[in-house]
């Protein structure tokens, strides 16, 4: 969970090579940020951790 509130939570950043969609509709609550919608796949099935593929 990213709070888009000014909280002490940080933007996490994560490289998954997920395949998803960027919805720039307003959503229904008011706000206008971009939202990444269900991930359609995977580009890659290997992820690399720390230099290791996993």
């Amino acid at each position: 969970f990213t709070s888009l509130d000014k909280k002490a939570f940080p933007l996490l950043r994560y490289r998954t090579r997920d395949i998803c969609v960027l919805n720039r509709e307003q959503c229904s609550c008011g706000r206008t940020h971009v939202r990444m919608m269900k991930p359609k796949g995977r580009s890659d099935d290997m992820l690399i951790i720390r230099g290791v593929n996993v």
